[in-house]
């Protein structure tokens, strides 16, 4: 096979001395071997590391079959000795190109301990096999002038996944091996490789903590405290929890804005009356504009009602706070038939079908699509409650349109990977592990309610911290959110006060002069 090496790790075949009969051959064993790191990543570190290659099978249940090579990054903090014990961040959200760097660094520093990462199987620059799909890249540029509805171009998104999911498994690639119970089984591969102590602390961000539940619960005994920044419900699928955490981040924004002088329309209607306006004015006639870029490029822009909620989400989910500054005037300019440049720009660089959908869209143009999809499609959907799905929209077609009709439900036809053999199950009870939640105020990818609730049945063992005025990745905009990750880690038993950051006035209504 092309791209999945066989480990040749010891002799295949034993031959007994009496008879000459052959015996199974030995269990597989992970290995990791450390070496020099690649040059583009060698050339970001200014701080003591080093590079290895991890091991794993592609397929646990084939013990004989092909294996993955996987690049691991050990890192010292920088200026002080080293608390006792190994850390890892299983890193920020499903499918996310971003490799291994000197950044890494930082992290660790503020933690005290030497870090290891890994670049995580199918997503990883580094990671062959690579499960991205230029063939789903190369509709992105047609996504922004058409309408939610066009039947031809989701056809094509649809057929793009399917002929994706065929050169894969062509090149002896099975989109199925890339579920979360085999990037769970990476993470503790690597930790047996590393010595086999618990994790002294773990943290991850985004989507990929489905990951991380999955290690809780596969694996106990494996973990110590960990930290959930932007966490979602492993037994909510994406498309529940797009309506579930849409509605929430919106009600959150329009309590905030009818408490904050002049966050309402020039009429001084609320803004939840200017958002009710601008979905049943777009829903008749789409807005329709022209985005220019920095280069001078021209792209065609095209905003129905599917696209401003999807639009809204993303103000409220990813990328940090700063394009939530933007979300009342965008509200008020399409509520008056008006294209605001922001979402102009918003429509026009998506990368493909991701704003709405996935957490982070700036620099997703090497998106491993495969990885996002085996999780949607193996992990997710084949388990759909759609009386949840159902009673979330509660016959609203805007929210119908966007996520009960998404169009990756078509993807997951073409996709065609086997459910997985059980249901995502509900976050474990972290028993004796201390846990962290840090979700963001306005964060559509975080329930809150759930958060709260998680919180509340722990008995003192999971805190919550919600970042004011935050949306998506608290600890990448936040350094109260951080230094407050960085004391629970010294002391996870210290309750932290749910005040921690302040309650001052929303930092971004100032900002914008709405507030």
């Amino acid at each position: 096979m092309r791209r999945l090496v066989l480990a040749v790790l010891t002799p295949l075949l034993v031959l007994t001395a009496c008879s000459g009969d052959e015996t199974e051959p030995p269990a597989f064993s992970p290995t990791l071997a450390w070496g020099d790191c690649p040059p583009d990543v060698e050339v970001t570190f200014l701080s003591r590391h080093e590079c290895g290659t991890l091991t794993v099978l592609a397929n646990r249940a084939e013990p004989s079959g092909p294996t993955i090579d996987l690049l691991v990054a050990r890192v010292w903090p920088v200026g002080k000795e080293p608390v006792p014990g190994l850390g890892s961040s299983l890193g920020a959200n499903l499918g996310d190109p971003r490799g291994l760097s000197g950044g890494i660094a930082t992290g660790t520093t503020r933690l005290g301990g030497i870090g290891v990462e890994l670049e995580w199987r199918g997503a990883g620059p580094h990671v062959d096999p690579s499960l991205r799909c230029p063939e789903v890249e190369e509709l992105q540029p047609e996504f922004a002038a058409a309408t939610s509805d066009d039947s031809s171009l989701v056809d094509r998104f649809t057929d793009a996944v399917g002929r994706c999911g065929d050169r894969l498994r062509t090149e002896g690639i099975d989109p199925a091996d890339f579920d979360a119970s085999q990037a769970a089984a990476d993470l503790e591969d690597l930790r047996v490789a590393l010595g086999g102590d618990p994790w002294r602390v773990l943290g991850v961000t985004g989507n990929q903590s489905r990951y991380l539940y999955e290690y809780l619960r596969t694996y106990p005994g494996g973990a110590g405290p960990t930290y959930l920044d932007s966490p979602w419900p492993p037994e909510v699928d994406d498309l529940t929890g797009g309506v579930v955490g849409t509605r929430a981040a919106l009600e959150e924004l329009f309590a905030v804005c009818a408490e904050s002088k002049g966050c309402g329309d020039d009429a001084g209607a609320p803004l939840e009356t200017s958002w009710a306006n601008a979905l049943a004015r777009l829903d008749g006639e789409p807005l329709r504009g022209v985005h220019r870029s920095r280069a001078g490029d021209e792209t065609d822009v095209l905003v129905d009602a599917d696209k401003l909620l999807r639009a809204a989400r993303f103000t409220l989910w990813g990328d940090g706070p700063d394009n939530l500054t933007y979300l009342p005037q965008i509200i008020r300019a399409a509520a008056a038939s008006r294209l605001h440049p922001k979402l102009a720009e918003i429509v026009a660089t998506d990368p493909g079908l991701c704003f709405g959908y996935r957490p982070l869209c700036a620099g997703q143009e090497d998106f491993a699509w495969g990885v996002y999809l085996t999780s949607l499609c193996r992990d997710q959907l084949p388990f759909l409650d759609e009386d949840r799905l159902d009673a979330a929209v509660a016959d609203d077609p805007v929210y119908r349109s966007a996520f009960a009709e998404s169009p990756y439900v078509a993807a997951c036809e073409a996709w065609d990977v086997p459910p997985a053999t059980e249901a995502p199950a509900a976050a474990p009870d972290p028993g004796d592990v201390p846990m962290l939640l840090l979700p963001g105020q306005f964060d559509s990818f975080t329930d809150l309610e759930w958060a709260q609730a998680y919180a509340d049945e722990s008995d003192g063992r999971v805190q919550l911290l919600v970042g004011p005025a935050q949306t998506h990745n608290t600890l990448g905009f936040s350094e109260c959110v951080i230094s407050a990750r960085n004391a629970w880690a010294l002391d996870p038993v210290d309750p932290i006060a749910p005040d921690a950051c302040g309650t001052e006035a929303v930092p971004w209504l100032r900002r914008t002069g709405l507030g």
